[in-house]
C-alpha cells in the first residue's frame, strides 16, 4: 500500500538548518497490512434445551463484522444457522467461532460447551373404567387400556409404545362418593420402544373421576334357635352381610311379633321369620334371609287338687272324688289369657280300694280339660303337692236271720 510522507516545518535541526529547504521525499515508499487476530470467542448458550424443540445458539467476543459459526464436536445433534437440534436425549458438545471480514481473520474456536438435550414432556389421556363400580372396600380404580395414542407429544416417526402394567390408579377414600377424584401413578418403564427414551413419563391431562356405588351385601343366613315355649321370649340371630349396622327381623307367618331382635308369641303354633342385614353408608340393605321356622310350644301349667272328701268309707272302689277346679287351681297362666278348665276331663284314683290312711292319689288330666280361647297355648304338665285319700272300714248293713225258726 503506497504511503504519504508528510515532512513537517522544523524537521531540519542544527546550526546550518537554515540554510535548506525542508527535503522532499525521494521514492515511492509501500506497506503491507495483513489481516489482524481476533480476541477470543466465548459461547454463550443455554446449556440445556428439551428434545424435539431448537436451542438458539450464541457467542460473544472476537472483533470485525464477521458473523459467529457453529459446529458440533460430538452427540446427536445438528446445526442449521445458529439452530441447534437434537435426534435424541444426549449431551452435545458444540463450539464457536467468529467469521473473519476485512480487517481480521477468522477467530480460534472457542472452548467447547456441553448442551444437555432433555427428556421431552407428554401427557397421558386415561379413561376410568367403569366409570361407576360399587364399593368393594378397596382405593384401587381400573383404567381403560392405554396405547401410544393417549400420549400427546410424540414427534412423528418416534417409535414408543406403552406397557400397562406400569400404570395405577386409586381414590383417596374407598368410601361411597360421586365425581371421586382419581389419582393416576404412571410407574418407571410405561414408556417403552426404540424413543422411549427420549421422552420424560407423562403427565395425566384432565381430572378423571369415579363413582362409587352402595355394594350389595353377601347372603345373610337365620341363625336363631328353632324352638320357644309359649310366654318366653327368644333373642333373634343371623350371620353374613358386611355393613357396620344390625339385622332387621320380621314375622312372614305365624303367632309372634318381633321388637328389635326379641320373638314374642302370642299363641302356641308355629312363627315363620326371615332376617337382612341392614344398609350403611357403603352397602344397600341385604336381601331377605331363607325364611326360618320356629316352633312355639305351649307353655306348660301345674295343676293344684284338693280331694274332697279327705276321707271315705271302703266303698271297693278306687275312684276318688276331686273338689271342682277352675283357672285359680292353674300356675303359670299369663296375664289376661282366657283359660278354663273342664272337670270332666278330670279323674283321680288310688290304686287299690283298700282302707288305709293316706293313700296316694293318681290325678289323671284328659285331653280337652284346659278350654278357653287360650287353652291350646298351654297343657298341664304336673299336679302339684301329694294328694292322698284316707279310706276308713265301712259300717256293714244290719243282718238279717234266715235260718228256720221252728
Amino acid at each position: 500500500k503506497a504511503v504519504t510522507t508528510v515532512i513537517s516545518t522544523g524537521f531540519l535541526g542544527g546550526t546550518n538548518a537554515g540554510n535548506y529547504f525542508e527535503p522532499t521525499v525521494s521514492n515511492s515508499p509501500t506497506l503491507t497490512i495483513t489481516l489482524a487476530t481476533q480476541g477470543t470467542v466465548s459461547m454463550t448458550s443455554a446449556t440445556t434445551f428439551v428434545y424435539g424443540s431448537t436451542l438458539a445458539l450464541t457467542a460473544s467476543g472476537g472483533n470485525g463484522t464477521g458473523a459467529y459459526e457453529y459446529s458440533v464436536v460430538s452427540g446427536n445433534c445438528s446445526i442449521s444457522g445458529d439452530a441447534l437440534t437434537a435426534s435424541g436425549v444426549d449431551t452435545c458438545v458444540v463450539k464457536s467461532r467468529r467469521v473473519g471480514d476485512a480487517s481480521y481473520s477468522t477467530s480460534a474456536w472457542s472452548a467447547n460447551q456441553s448442551i444437555t438435550v432433555t427428556p421431552k414432556p407428554l401427557t397421558l389421556a386415561v379413561t376410568v373404567s367403569p366409570s361407576s363400580r360399587a364399593y368393594d372396600g378397596t382405593r384401587t380404580v381400573t383404567l381403560a387400556s392405554t396405547t401410544a395414542a393417549n400420549l400427546t407429544g410424540i414427534i412423528n416417526g418416534d417409535d414408543v409404545t406403552v406397557d400397562g402394567t406400569k400404570l395405577s390408579a386409586t381414590v383417596a377414600t374407598a368410601i361411597v362418593g360421586d365425581n371421586k377424584a382419581v389419582t393416576v401413578t404412571v410407574a418407571s418403564g410405561y414408556l417403552t420402544g426404540a424413543q422411549a427414551g427420549n421422552y420424560s413419563l407423562p403427565t395425566i391431562s384432565g381430572s378423571p373421576t369415579i363413582n362409587i356405588v352402595k355394594a350389595d351385601q353377601s347372603t345373610v343366613t337365620m341363625t336363631s334357635g328353632t324352638s320357644v315355649v309359649y310366654g318366653d321370649t327368644l333373642t333373634l340371630t343371623a350371620s353374613g352381610g358386611e355393613s357396620l349396622l344390625g339385622y332387621a327381623f320380621e314375622v312372614v307367618s305365624g303367632p309372634c311379633g318381633i321388637s328389635s331382635s326379641t320373638l314374642n308369641a302370642t299363641a302356641a303354633g308355629t312363627c315363620v321369620v326371615r332376617g337382612r342385614h341392614l344398609g350403611d353408608t357403603n352397602y344397600n340393605d341385604s336381601a331377605w334371609s331363607v325364611n326360618q321356622s320356629i316352633t312355639v310350644s305351649a307353655k306348660p301349667l301345674s295343676l293344684s287338687v284338693t280331694v274332697s272328701p279327705t276321707s271315705r268309707p271302703y266303698n271297693t272302689s278306687t275312684n276318688v272324688a276331686l273338689a271342682a277346679t277352675s283357672a285359680s287351681n292353674l300356675t303359670g297362666i299369663i296375664n289376661s289369657d282366657s283359660v278354663t278348665t273342664d272337670d270332666t276331663k278330670l279323674t283321680a284314683s288310688v290304686t287299690s280300694a283298700d282302707v288305709g290312711t293316706n293313700k296316694a292319689v293318681t290325678v289323671a288330666v284328659a285331653s280337652g280339660f284346659l278350654t278357653g280361647t287360650k287353652s291350646s297355648s298351654y297343657y298341664v304338665s304336673s299336679v302339684i303337692g301329694s294328694p292322698v285319700l284316707t279310706i276308713t272300714q265301712a259300717t256293714q248293713a244290719a243282718l238279717s236271720w234266715t235260718s228256720a225258726l221252728t
